[in-house]
């Protein structure tokens, strides 16, 4: 009878390196393994540093283990390439920043190589900030230029449609007021596309439909949000301030906000002066009718529910105090009174 010959199991050249290396390392399998294992393990045990480390796209095992080992990380590339080959990873070590301790031995660094457990960086953007605000948030972070801030911020291709003419900043309300998780070394474009995303993806098809039965674009209503985001102290006030300018958009009277024409000229609300309000900029609400050509800040969730969904009442005018308590008035009269309350307890 014929014997069947066994299929010759394929030559591994790391297994033989394995093999040489541990001849190497002492007389004897098992000083020599022990040895190996030493080399695997923490090159400082007790050390609290971390260290970041860049993995670049497409680096290969050695160079991986070269730049380990430079950074202090690893006791012995050829060791650390051996171990990887062992467990059949190469290959499979992701690009990307890590932090890194010489307290780690090589087997939780391959994991975190392996898992892809980059570093990760957030921030938070205030409701009511305005795109100057934003840039200054992302700059603070440290990761990019001015230019490239900058780039990005005046990039329009996040939009569902150019924003119209006049308008001082085409991101401007669009970079909803949230708290952001993104790895390290992410370009500044993709961080303000997330945010932009994130405006968006808050207009829910509910929403859409809402503004369709209000007769207003999605720009309209984040220029309305954003207006009451800066007028109401509280968000209980949003849906009554919301009324106010409804009702006023109703009657074809000008909205009169403060805020606009402090976004327009670039100064508090709280320094405007008569002249001010008399400015003939586009954004003055108290010099032309209807709504500004776009936001003047991020409104947040609360503000944006509130212009799609004003309160039902039939105010005409607010004012609000310096403790945040605002005062309605169906008439003009009653508003004046109101006002004049206000300056009273402003003076105690």
């Amino acid at each position: 009878m014929e014997r069947r010959q066994e299929p010759r199991r394929p030559f591994r050249p790391w297994a033989l390196a394995f093999l040489v290396l541990l001849l190497l390392l002492g007389g004897g399998a098992f000083g020599a393994w022990e040895a190996f294992q030493a080399r695997l393990s923490p090159v400082d045990a007790e050390s609290p540093s971390q260290v970041v480390v860049q993995i670049p796209e497409g680096a290969s095992t050695q160079a991986i283990a070269q730049l380990l080992y430079e950074k202090g990380i690893i006791r012995d590339p050829l060791a650390f390439r051996l171990y990887v080959r062992f467990k059949g990873e190469d290959g499979q070590l992701q690009a990307g920043w890590y932090g890194f301790s010489p307290s780690q031995d090589v087997a939780s660094i391959v994991a975190m190589l392996r898992r892809g457990e980059v570093l990760e960086f957030s921030f938070t953007v205030p409701e009511g900030k305005t795109v100057e605000e934003i840039r200054e948030i992302l700059l603070g972070l440290g990761f990019w230029s001015a230019d490239e801030v900058d780039r990005a911020l005046r990039d329009t291709r996040w939009l569902e449609e150019l924003p119209p003419p006049g308008v001082k900043e085409p991101l401007e309300g669009y970079l909803f007021p949230e708290t952001y998780r993104f790895p390290y070394g992410t370009p500044v474009a993709e961080v303000v596309g997330k945010m932009v995303e994130e405006t968006y993806r808050r207009f829910t098809p509910e929403r859409r439909e809402r503004a369709k039965e209000l007769g207003m674009s999605v720009h309209e209503v984040l220029t309305l949000a954003s207006i009451i985001e800066k007028e109401a102290r509280f968000p209980e006030d949003q849906p009554k301030i919301s009324a106010v300018f409804h009702n006023r958009l109703k009657l074809k009277m000008k909205l009169q906000a403060d805020p606009t024409v402090a976004y327009a000229l670039g100064k508090p609300g709280d320094q405007l002066t008569k002249r001010d309000l008399q400015a003939e900029v586009s954004y003055n609400t108290y010099v032309y009718e209807g709504l500004p050509p776009g936001p003047i800040a991020s409104p947040g969730e609360g503000a944006i529910e509130a212009a799609l969904h004003p309160a039902e009442v039939d105010y005409l005018y607010f004012v609000s105090a310096p403790d945040g308590t605002t005062y309605y008035a169906r008439d003009y009269g009653t508003h004046l009174r109101n006002v004049q309350k206000v300056r009273q307890e402003s003076r105690r």
